[in-house]
């Protein structure tokens, strides 16, 4: 704490005659030596003589009885000056001074007080500071800020020079210091402690940035603040420090805009570079589940959420007009050891700060990243940017702005479109009944309100149901955008469509059968610049049992992905795959280009099946209690897979034709091409594994699988071949 102390009265004790021509010759602050000042001498409580603005180098000769007190204030400048009164003749206790343009703060005023004797021939007032000072700098300000301000507290506004004593007189009065770069302004004492708030002005933003201390105004102080901004390019961080004589304290934080944002997760704090300043994104955490947890969790119902790991994901928008820089700040913990993934895309974290990294999203189609601490996936950060848009509107429009929204169902028919907009979340199931409908927008559709439930497999509802009924073919279905979490089964569900676009959708999903996309009896689909992270499969084609008709699956067109898979598969075509015995409908013509298999993990006694990539092939129903065998599949064309360090436990590519099945069926015109497998956590199962059991595989072709760096020319350790597989290798 910083003492305030009140002028000092030097009293000089004198004899009781009078004595004519006492010369007045000041002491105390050598700047006080030659500025102007005002004389005052009171007697009996009465002011007796007032002479203004004469120098404190050429004061007048007085005449003095022992009863006289002499006060001399000087000041910096006269003009800014207020005397209540000008003449003398009137009680002590009306004479004070102020400032008569508050908005410049004082001038700089000494005073001093001396009590006369008869035989004194020269009184000597020590003139000692009655204001104080305070001086703002900005230091290496970037160029969204526009200066700093200070609101000091409620000051005292006068000075009466017979006692030394201050007062307040406009208590509204709270005295501002605004600054570009640095400027000082001088007052008086503080009537109470203070916390120092420094408001920076950034854009339109005004951001308020404050010491953790205390401290008084007092007199004869000259405080210091300054805001360092030189590390905030880097780190979002002002350094703000606070001194006066020896007293300095100092403490760096974040000053951000919008930063009320930074509420809604428990573990990531995330900053985007807007015009030269860092804005805050909100973050919001989410469920996922740990396949390690897998035995456990079978029956974790009605919304328990035990045994769930939490991650965290961030949805903003930005132009793109350029690379967009980053900044995470992981909450609680460093972060050392971090990575940003997809790898081959090279974006590369710099640590700048304990807790805290920088990096650039070098474009648009490179914007979807996983941000990840000490090799942590199940507690990393998705950034899930978009570009802005304008909303759609009309009378077919369901539009639901930022905010909460709990409607419970939501039912599109006919040409209507469902518009959730940056900043909303919608808590509902969501029905798709007709022709031309879409689904878009930059909001949320979150199953956390609908009920989690079942025995052994999930029977809670489906989220987005596309046709629900299965009663007929739908045309022309749009999903674009949106992101999905929390699904209590599966996510996005399309039966029986002919004509669908799923476009830049993301899902973040823990549910045991918490398949993302599921396409069944669709034709002409395609599906790109998806984000999918689900316990169960990401995207599934298939031909199963319950669609009306059973028909083929078929032109489909998988591209641009980016695939999370906690257990099951990442891709999989099939593994229903239609009945021979129970309708018609097979899998052919589906293409898959260009996606990235960010994680599978499974454990090393896993089904065969499960893979971050799989074809599938079993009877729909199940032969067990329908009987028959699986349609064919033919024609699947995959090319150009990364598959990014999966987790040791996982698998990368899987083939495999069930053996519960009465009788044989067949896979024909399976190509996979350009597959890249990145290995650096060691995967403890082969690149690819083809079972066929009783069935068979022909024209299977291999042209350039690379495995952790070498090529994949023959059937071996790294690509097992179990059963009838006609295969190839290039």
């Amino acid at each position: 704490m910083i003492h305030t102390f009140l002028p000092l009265i030097l009293v000089v004790l004198c004899c009781s005659s009078p004595r004519e021509g006492a010369r007045v010759q000041p002491s105390g602050d050598p700047a006080a030596s030659d500025v102007p000042a005002t004389l005052f001498v009171f007697r009996d409580g009465g002011c007796t003589r007032l002479v203004r603005d004469v120098r404190t180098s050429a004061l007048p000769v007085l005449s003095l009885t022992s009863a006289d007190r002499v006060a001399l204030v000087a000041y910096t400048d006269p003009d800014n000056v207020f005397f209540s009164e000008v003449k003398p003749g009137k009680d002590e206790t009306a004479y004070y001074l102020g400032t008569n343009v508050p908005k410049m703060g004082c001038p700089r005023m000494w005073a001093g007080t001396v009590l006369t004797g008869n035989d004194t021939l020269e009184v000597s007032p020590e003139l000692r500071r009655v204001t104080a000072s305070v001086t703002l700098t900005v230091k290496q300000a970037p160029a969204l800020c526009g200066g700093a301000r200070v609101e000091l507290p409620q000051c005292q506004d006068s000075y009466y020079p017979a006692t030394g004593a201050y007062a307040v007189n406009d208590p509204a009065r709270r005295e501002v210091l605004s600054v570009e770069e640095s400027g000082s302004l001088e007052m008086f004492p503080a009537v109470e402690a203070w916390k120092p708030v420094v408001n920076l002005l950034l854009g339109e933003e005004t951001v308020p940035v404050s010491l953790p201390v205390e401290w008084t105004l007092s007199a004869g102080q000259d405080v210091l603040i300054e805001a360092d901004f030189s590390a905030y390019d880097k780190t979002a961080h002002c350094r703000l420090t606070f001194s006066c004589g020896d007293d300095v304290t100092s403490v760096t934080v974040p000053v951000v805009l919008d930063a009320a944002q930074w509420n809604g997760s428990s573990l990531y704090n995330v900053l985007v570079r807007r015009g030269g300043g860092w804005q805050a994104m909100p973050v919001r955490d989410c469920l996922c589940s740990d396949a390690a947890k897998h035995r456990q969790i079978w029956n974790d119902w009605d919304n328990a959420k035990a045994l769930r790991d939490t991650m965290s994901y961030c949805i903003f928008e930005d132009a793109f007009t350029g690379p967009v820089e980053v900044l995470v700040q992981r909450r609680g913990a460093s972060a050392a050891k971090a990575q940003v993934r997809p790898t081959p895309w090279g974006i590369t974290p710099e640590q700048v700060g304990e807790d805290m990294l920088r990096f650039v999203l070098p474009s648009y189609d490179h914007r979807k990243v996983s941000v990840e601490f000490d090799g942590d996936r199940q507690h990393n950060l998705f950034l899930l940017p978009h570009r802005p848009e304008q909303a759609p509107s009309g009378d077919k429009v369901k539009y639901y702005g930022p905010g909460e929204h709990n409607p419970g169902i939501v039912d599109l028919y006919d040409g209507e479109t469902l518009y959730l907009d940056y900043g909303a979340v919608l808590y509902a199931e969501v029905r798709v009944h007709g022709d031309d409908c879409t689904i878009a927008g930059h909001g949320v559709l979150s199953g956390d309100k609908l009920r989690h439930w079942g025995e052994q497999y999930s029977n809670g509802a489906i989220i987005l149901s596309c046709n629900p009924r299965h009663e007929r073919v739908l045309k022309n279905l749009t999903v674009k955008d949106i992101t999905i979490i929390n699904g209590p089964s599966w996510n996005l569900s399309v039966f029986n469509f002919d004509g669908v676009k799923i476009d830049g959708v993301n899902i973040i999903g823990w549910e045991l059968n918490g398949d993302g996309i599921d396409i069944v009896c669709c034709r002409n689909v395609e599906i790109q610049h998806c984000f999918l992270r689900n316990y169960d499969d990401c995207i599934t084609v298939k031909v199963r049992f319950t669609a009306n008709p059973v028909s083929d699956c078929c032109d489909v067109y998988i591209h641009d992905n980016l695939i999370w898979n906690d257990y099951a598969r990442g891709i999989v075509i099939g593994p229903e795959a239609g009945n021979v015995d129970h309708g018609t409908g097979y899998l052919h013509d589906i293409r898959v280009e260009d996606c990235i298999i960010l994680q599978h993990k499974a454990g090393v006694a896993m089904d065969d099946l499960r893979a971050g990539f799989a074809i599938g092939q079993y009877a729909s129903p199940d032969y067990s209690w329908a009987g028959g065998t699986a349609m064919p599949i033919r024609g699947v064309h995959a090319k150009n897979l990364i598959f990014d360090s999966i987790d040791k436990t996982g698998r990368n590519v899987a083939i495999r034709q069930y053996r519960e099945m009465n009788g044989t069926c067949t896979m024909s015109d399976i190509t996979l091409e350009n597959f890249t497998i990145y290995d650096a956590n060691a995967v403890q199962t082969p690149a690819c594994h083809v079972m066929t059991n009783q069935h068979s595989v022909s024209g299977l072709h291999i042209k350039n699988m690379v495995f952790d760096g070498r090529k994949i020319t023959a059937a071996g350790p790294s690509f097992v071949v179990s059963g009838n597989v006609e295969v190839d290798f290039e």
